[in-house]
């Protein structure tokens, strides 16, 4: 059964076959088949099941608005507004970052980008050049916890509007050539991200930085290209399947249209969406942060340095005392005085509040001034949070805060899209309507008490809970007249005396630069100044940009260090992920451990361990049609240590060129391996060919040489032909 070709004039529209939204497929009940062309849309749908009203409404602020339930127990919000000339319909969707499977990083970002122009086919038409031409255009939102989309039309396109939203929940579009232009579409927009250090990467390395080690909430929304890629359709569909049903989705309706009109579309148009069961997030465990955590990045598109800092807030952290904290923290009696404006160490501040389930962060950005600013700007941070932490705010600042919030919530219910996605997003999170639209009312908001701000900064804002990203211009020219300031990254092991060593100056060269004292213990990942002399350039840390297909691992083996020495002088997890683009600081000693090793020559390449042991390392650089389980085969080792040896996962793509390192420990050696013989490939041999002359399949040759079976075979090419008992 195909799907009745669409007909949609001004307000007619067309009913859309009920295994479309998940029903079963089957024989076409009386409100699968489309009514006459220029039936009237507003009549009655013969077959679909009532509504029920919220009893909540009318919410105080909106007298229309209204809260209904579909049979499928999906929840509508109607919002009418006669007052302007659109409509918008916004969906959320329990579908954010934090549901990505652990081994498919992106996945749910790249089903929602399948899915921004809705799922029903358009008789041959492009879906998005039909909908551009009837004035609708989509917009995905995303968020770490939910997915957003929000469709705006024309007053009289309502019912297009929900033709659209009725499509994604039918997943008719989650197939190989959507999803391979999708990722196009993704793919630019990770090289936007990757080429603007100030908006693209930092904000990214900053929530890694912060969340470190809990992989749901830290890792970018949208990974390296090559992850998006190794997502597998059958994946996507699972993931559509269980979020996209009415327990875990909200649908908003706000602008012009006639609330009547919309309770009879609703049950014609998403009725037939899937109930489905509410999704539940697992706990998340925390790692303990005990030691500030600092990186540093170049930006040759800025003329000043800025800085970005962080600060985690668990999921049980109070976090409106908290944002009442930091927005006290930058206000005019405090750092928007001391420390911004004309002849001032800052030029703006910005704080970033991050709404949502689950832990998150709060942060700050500042944009300095001159070459000592970034100095200033730190030294003033911290003593406004060590007053902070002992003075609680006074009734005017919490006031002041107070309003800044409502002003801006207000600024984000103008607009019928705003309301929209307001509206949809809070409910989803467990507001109620009236909450969402509070802002809009004139009733006084309710301030934190002033000690529970003060003892919320003094626990969470502090030095050991801080994570730092300085970004300086390319060049930047520092008051010691060299480019960028040194700082050294203290790595486990090292004291004060080996790091003066190594910087060729004195232990109290080091304290009165740091105000410390001799005796002061040192931690890794703190971050230590240190001066620069005319041996500096000898003594400083080498640098890596990271490239695509590098990891830790790779990076320890070329520069002869150890991953955990390198993720320590970077203050990072050695599992955690390096993105394109980043800098990373290369330790020239490797004080984290073992070095791992290097290699390679033509596929595989062997040296002697840098410090002049007998030890080999070994390395292999991928070839064209290799795959990494092909590859385990041919070192005789498992899956799945050859895939943690190089911070991959074991459904990872490889690419050709890729340097991968062998494991060589016991452990990871493969006992049962198949006896193999060796076969020449001879002119005119195809690799199916092969397989039938030797009574093996075409898989089997795959697995056990590394190749797949689009790869060419090259005249004298060694097979490895599974030997029959």
């Amino acid at each position: 059964m195909r799907l009745a070709r669409l007909v949609l004039v001004s307000s007619w529209f067309v009913a859309l076959p009920s295994w479309a939204l998940g029903g079963e497929r089957g024989s076409i009940g009386p409100t699968d088949a489309p009514p006459t062309v220029g039936a009237d849309a507003s009549r009655e749908p013969e077959a679909a099941p009532p509504a029920t009203t919220s009893p909540e409404a009318p919410t105080t602020g909106a007298p229309t608005l209204r809260e209904i339930a579909l049979p499928s127990q999906l929840r509508v919000v109607l919002d009418p507004d006669p007052s302007v000339a659109e409509v918008s319909v916004c969906t959320s969707v329990d579908a954010g970052a934090r549901r990505d499977p652990e081994d498919a990083p992106g996945a749910e970002r790249l089903l929602a980008e399948m899915l921004l122009v809705g799922g029903f086919p358009t008789a041959g038409q492009d879906r998005a050049e039909f909908l551009a031409t009837r004035g609708i255009r989509s917009e995905l939102l995303p968020a770490r916890d939910l997915m957003t989309f929000c469709t705006t039309a024309p007053a009289v396109e309502l019912p297009l509007a929900l033709w659209v939203t009725a499509g994604r929940f039918a997943g008719l579009s989650v197939t190989a050539p959507a999803a391979q232009s999708a990722i196009e579409r993704l793919a630019q927009a990770l090289e936007a991200r990757d080429a603007d250090v100030i908006d693209g990467r930092a904000p990214v390395r900053l929530r890694q930085m912060v969340l470190l080690g809990t992989s749901e909430y830290a890792h970018p929304e949208l990974p390296d290209l090559h992850d998006l890629e190794a997502i597998e359709l059958g994946r996507l569909r699972r993931l559509h399947e269980e979020a996209y049903v009415a327990a875990s989705s909200v649908v908003t309706i706000s602008g012009s249209f006639e609330p009547e009109v919309a309770e009879r579309l609703l049950p014609e148009q998403l009725g037939r969406v899937r109930r489905g069961t509410a999704l539940r997030q697992k706990s998340v465990s925390l790692v303990p942060q005990s030691t500030p955590r600092f990186s540093m990045a170049e930006d040759p598109r800025v003329k000043s340095p800025s800085a970005f800092y962080g600060w985690l807030v668990p999921e049980d952290a109070p976090r409106p005392e908290l944002e009442f904290a930091l927005l006290t923290l930058v206000g005019p009696e405090r750092l928007g005085q001391k420390m911004v404006g004309p002849g001032k160490a800052a030029r703006d501040v910005r704080v970033g509040t991050e709404p949502g389930r689950g832990p998150g962060f709060l942060s700050l950005r500042v944009t300095g001034t001159g070459p000592q600013s970034l100095g200033t700007i730190e030294k003033l941070l911290e003593q406004e949070l060590r007053l902070l932490a002992t003075t609680a705010p006074s009734a005017g600042e919490l006031a002041a805060v107070a309003e800044r919030l409502r002003q801006e919530r207000r600024s984000r219910l103008e607009g019928a899209p705003n309301r929209a996605r307001s509206l949809s997003e809070g409910l989803l999170r467990g507001q109620t309507a009236s909450e969402v639209l509070s802002a809009q009312t004139d009733a006084e908001v309710s301030l934190p008490d002033a000690e529970a701000v003060r003892l919320a900064a003094a626990r969470y804002f502090v030095p050991t809970r801080q994570s730092t990203i300085e970004v300086y211009p390319k060049g930047w020219q520092d008051p010691w007249q060299v480019p960028m300031p040194v700082y050294h990254i203290v790595s486990a092991g090292e004291t004060l005396t080996s790091i003066a060593k190594q910087h060729r100056t004195t232990v109290q060269a080091i304290i009165k630069m740091n105000g410390i004292r001799e005796k002061s213990p040192i931690y890794p990942g703190d971050k230590l100044k240190v001066p620069r002399g005319k041996h500096h350039e000898e003594a400083k840390l080498r640098t890596h940009v990271v490239k695509r297909g590098d990891t830790l691992s790779a990076l320890g083996l070329k520069y002869g260090v150890s991953a955990r020495a390198i993720a320590e002088q970077n203050g990072m997890s050695v599992k955690q992920r390096i993105s394109v683009g980043e800098t990373l600081r290369i330790p020239n000693s490797d004080s984290g451990g073992k070095s791992e090793g290097s290699s390679a020559k033509g596929s595989s390449r062997s040296d002697d361990a840098p410090n002049g042991t007998s030890s080999k390392k070994s390395v292999h650089v991928v070839a064209s049609g290799e795959t990494l389980g092909g590859i385990a085969i041919k070192y005789g080792v498992r899956l799945a240590a050859l895939a943690t040896a190089n911070g991959l996962t074991t459904k990872s793509m490889v690419r050709v060129g890729q340097e991968l390192v062998i494991p060589t420990d016991a452990a990871a050696r493969r006992e049962d391996l198949p006896k193999t013989t060796n076969y020449a490939v001879k002119s005119g041999d195809t690799l199916s060919g092969v397989a039938k002359k030797h009574g093996v399949t075409v898989t089997e040759l795959e697995k056990l040489n590394g190749i797949s079976r689009k790869a060419t075979l090259r005249v004298g090419q060694t097979l490895k032909i599974p030997a029959k008992n």
